[in-house]
């Protein structure tokens, strides 16, 4: 039978995490700290199957592993047994490192249980044959990165789906009385009554596109913008940017230096995010990450696996979005390497918010103005209304630095549309060249292979659930044209790029 078995059946009733420890003395510290904690009676050797079934609907099931071989042993049990009924779970270990430290050593340091270190699969863990090769034994240990990556998202995933707070007649009621109830409050358009926004709190919002369009600034308003409302910011950085780089783009965009010094966090590693305290982690309003491939490989990871997204997901927004913050990642997918959204589609359904196709209009330069367009690709939270492949805000960008490159303050809106011009009049002034190279790089993006019949290539979208506007005869010619170039799929897409043969 469990330890504190009250305290636990009213978790697993109202649907909360339950940790699990080896002994009372960690159940007990635990439980001190706020959680809902319980043990197995008989220690390290005492855990029995069947316990499990009563940590049946838990939403997580922390397993606390003792540092130690008995620690370990217990460990492998404890999963094996919520593994076979289906039960979210991960296992944690004490930030002290002394032999057989446990969650009472933990929380007597100091640390809060959500700052526990989290267990990885290591190769000392799995037995192989003598004779297995290196290349297997690194297989298997990619596998169960991956599967282990999945299981959180799907756990993330589905909490994002579950809301507890509003009964079926409750979300009746509030739509046959006209009430919006997902309409994104972050990032608020100008010219917009309602008050909406272009990205939703609690859960991944993402922006992608080429080189110089302007995602980087708009970020960065993004970010002012928080601060400015008194909110904490984080801010994981992958792409090479300096700090200094970093504050001066925020200080361009408005924000204050106090508010900076205060709430501003540039982090770059799972050990920045866990030095951050839990009250930290939890009043965290806006967490922004550049850029999401090399994310993906800090994590050795593969950004053209499914994986890869996972983990980003579980190890960089998950810990903030799950206390209600925005999560908003930028995706660069330069000219030169159209291939590098071969995981698209997966990185489109990591997005449990807004996905955005920044496409630029008119350049920013100093002295003057830039546009670019926000062409919404994926609203999973439905506030947007039917908005899906049209322009949902224009970033207007205006430098106020000097032409000859002194920096200075760059003002940026985000102006709603025009509700008396139609969307698809923004495409008029286009050729029909200029078409069909949208549709052959969007092809591209969908990882559509070069040599499918027209009826072939739509299949692909709709099995993808991607969506291409485009006149029939436009698509028709686009696909004989990928079929002619013999290039591999990613290669140059634009006539005016390097090496597109047509």
């Amino acid at each position: 039978m469990h330890y504190r078995l009250p305290a636990v059946r009213a978790a697993v009733t109202e649907g909360r995490a339950v940790h699990l420890a080896e002994g009372e003395k960690a159940a007990d510290a635990l439980h001190a700290s706020g959680q809902a904690a319980t043990c197995n009676s008989g220690g390290s050797a005492g855990w029995l199957d069947e316990l499990a079934d009563s940590l049946k609907g838990a939403a997580e099931v922390a397993v606390w592993q003792d540092r130690d071989d008995a620690g370990a042993k217990w460990t492998a049990a404890v999963t094996n047994s919520l593994e076979a009924r289906g039960i979210p779970h991960r296992v944690v270990q004490s930030r002290t490192e002394g032999p057989a430290d446990d969650a009472w050593d933990h929380i007597a340091a100091g640390w809060s249980a959500e700052q526990a270190v989290a267990v990885e699969v290591r190769a000392a863990e799995l037995e192989f044959a003598p004779e297995a090769s290196r290349e297997v034994r690194e297989e298997a240990l990619r596998i169960l990165r991956h599967r282990e990556a999945m299981r959180l998202v799907t756990q993330y995933e589905a909490s994002q789906r579950t809301n507890t707070t509003m009964t079926v007649s409750q979300a009746l009621d509030a739509l046959l009385s006209g009430e919006d109830m997902d309409v994104p409050p972050v990032a608020r358009l100008e010219g917009d009554r309602s008050g909406r926004g272009l990205f939703y709190p609690g859960h991944v919002n993402g922006l992608f596109g080429d080189g110089s369009v302007g995602k980087s600034v708009i970020v960065a308003e993004v970010q002012a913008r928080v601060l400015s409302e008194g909110g904490i910011v984080v801010h994981w950085e992958f792409d090479n940017n300096p700090v200094k780089a970093i504050v001066a783009r925020l200080l361009h965009a408005g924000a204050e230096p106090d508010s900076m010094r205060d709430r501003f966090k540039v982090i770059y590693s799972v050990a920045d995010r866990d030095a951050l305290t839990g009250d930290v982690q939890r009043a965290v309003k806006l967490v922004t990450l550049d850029a999401l491939n090399p994310a993906i490989t800090s994590l050795g990871l593969d950004p053209y696996h499914p994986g890869g997204v996972d983990g980003v997901v579980r190890e960089f927004f998950a810990p903030f979005t799950l206390h209600g913050a925005c999560g908003l990642f930028v995706d660069h997918v330069g000219h030169e390497s159209k291939d590098r959204q071969a995981g698209s589609i997966r990185k489109a359904q990591a997005v449990q918010g807004a996905l955005y196709e920044v496409v630029k209009v008119a350049a920013l330069k100093p002295g003057a103005t830039g546009e670019s367009r926000l062409v919404l690709r994926k609203d999973n939270r439905g506030g947007l209304g039917d908005m899906e492949g049209k322009t949902v805000a224009t970033a207007v960008m205006t430098s106020e630095a000097d032409k000859d490159g002194r920096p200075g303050r760059v003002r940026t809106t985000f102006r709603a549309p025009d509700p008396f011009v139609p969307d698809v009049q923004e495409r008029t002034s286009l050729t029909r060249e200029d078409n069909v190279r949208r549709i052959i790089a969007e092809l591209d993006r969908a990882g559509i292979p070069n040599d499918v019949s027209i009826r072939g290539a739509r299949g692909f979208l709709a099995h993808a659930d991607v969506v291409i506007r485009a006149k029939t005869e436009d698509f028709a010619t686009a696909v004989a044209a990928r079929k002619l170039r013999p290039v591999p799929l990613g290669g140059p897409t634009d006539p005016h790029e390097e090496g597109y043969t047509g």
